[in-house]
Order: C-alpha cells, then structure tokens, then sequence
C-alpha cells in the first residue's frame, strides 16, 4: 500500500511537470524562440525536490547554495539513477543520459520533455555528440550533471574517469564542480553490502523491479560533499584535468567497505566503555 501511494504521488507530479514544461516549450516557440534550457533545469528541480520529500530522503550538502546562481558542469561518481534525483533536488541542472532512460517509466517521459541530453555509448559518434549538446547547454547559461565513469556501481569503489566527456568544459570555457555521492543509511540502517542494492542499480539488474523495491523503503540518508570549483581557463590535458577532478571526488568517498569497518570501530568502542563502566 505504501508503494502505491508514493508511486500515484509520483505519478501526479510528473504529469503536473509535464504539463508546464509543454506549455514552456509552446511559449518560447511562438512568442521567442529562444533557448530555455535554463528555466527547464529549474523546472526539473523542482521535480526533484519533490521525489525526495515523497520518497523520504534526506540530503545533507556542504556549500551548495553559494552555487546556484552559476552554471558548470557538475561531475560526480556513480551509483544508480536515483544519484540524478538526489543531485537535481539540490542543484538545478541538465542531466546526461544513457539513451535507454528515454524509454523508462514515469522518469524517461520527464527526461524527455525536460531536455536531458541522452548519449548512445554504442554509437561510433556517441561521446563527440554529446559533447557537443553539453556545449551548447552550458553556453546557454544551464548547468549539466555528467556521470565520467561511464556506468553506475555497486558503491564499494570510483572506477576511473573516461576523459571524453570532460573536453565539454574545456570547449564550452565553463567551470567544473567535482561533487561526492555518499549514501549513508537506509532505514536508519548503515549503507552496507547488505542493504545496498536498494540503492546501487548495477550490472544486469531490471529497473521495474528495483525501482518497486525502492518504494517500499521509509527513508534514506545521503550526503553530497561538494569540492572547490575548477574555473577556466584550462591550460592542462583533459587527461590531467580528468585526473584532476577524479581525485577531489574520490577524497570524501567513503565506499560500502570502509563504512562498515567504521561502523565495527564505532560499535566495538562502545561496547569497551560500556564494560568499562559496569
């Protein structure tokens, strides 16, 4: 029953975002035909915001407000399609796309409409073309979040950044904003091998049936540590640049493992001080 309400919550706000961003795309195109891909990043925010409020999910962010009134390319490490939610309900951005999200429940028809940029990895051309979108987004005073591991993980670890998508900064003269996903608790539960596959969308794993499993959950805690900006000019290699901003995400990534040593650390000192004081 849980589910179901959250899903028809979900539904409702979609089809309400869906309408307004129609009727955006009508205004522009009759009265200016000028780019709005900024308004509809502030739209897909909003969007966002709300799937987190139904979904119970609590965000802790360090100096992200100071952020917003300016435009970068926002990179982060990868965990599941629900990083685009946690990232979107605290910063107003496009989003990059593998092209098989178009076809999605609830979240392709939103992607669609709301202009997020959908790269084809199997086509000869794919990253070159994108590149090329993300340009023109960030020229046009949106901010995009791009994913350069090239595909989520199972949270134990930051698999290398492909530097391909990373000459879209240099091109376009934009800033880069290096950004940590760190999920924390589920459930009030510490993230753990245990418990991670509610979130991690990974390998062959169906999205109907993990996003089913998803609904069903009371809450989640996740903490985004935003790093300093890299401004241009860019006089290093997109290798170096790459490597670069790899490093800032990987310093507050904590990683499944680790947390549940700490968390053995935390419990087994307890436990000493509560001998201790018997």
């Amino acid at each position: 029953m849980k589910r179901v309400w959250k899903l028809w919550c979900l539904l409702i706000i979609t089809l309400a975002a869906s309408l307004k961003i129609v009727s955006i795309h009508l205004f522009f195109f009759i009265f200016t035909r000028k780019s709005h891909k900024k308004v509809l990043a502030s739209i897909m925010h909003r969007w966002c915001r709300n799937v987190t409020s139904i979904l119970r999910v609590r965000i802790e962010t360090t100096y992200a407000a100071q952020f917003h009134e300016m435009n970068f390319l926002l990179v982060a490490n990868h965990q599941s399609y629900f990083d685009i939610v946690v990232i979107g309900s605290v910063f107003p951005t496009l989003f990059l796309a593998k092209k098989e999200v178009q076809h999605w429940p609830i979240i392709g028809l939103l992607a669609t409409l709301v202009g997020t940029l959908f790269i084809d990895r199997r086509a000869f051309r794919g990253a070159v073309t994108s590149v090329q979108e993300i340009c023109e987004a960030l020229h046009e005073g949106a901010s995009v979040q791009i994913f350069p591991e090239g595909t989520s993980t199972d949270g134990s670890c930051i698999l290398p950044f492909k530097p391909s998508l990373m000459k879209a900064a240099v091109d376009a003269y934009a800033t880069i904003l290096p950004v940590t996903i760190n999920y924390r608790y589920i459930n009030d539960e510490l993230f753990s091998v245990e418990n991670r596959d509610i979130i991690c969308w990974y390998g062959d794993m169906e999205f109907g049936n993990h996003f089913w499993k998803l609904l069903n959950q009371d809450s989640i805690e996740v903490s985004l540590s935003v790093h300093a900006p890299i401004r241009p000019p860019h006089p290093i290699s997109i290798q170096e640049l790459t490597q670069s901003v790899y490093e800032k995400v990987s310093s507050n990534f904590l990683g499944v493992e680790e947390k549940q040593v700490n968390e053995n650390i935390r419990t087994t000192t307890r436990e000493v001080f509560s001998s201790l004081s018997v």
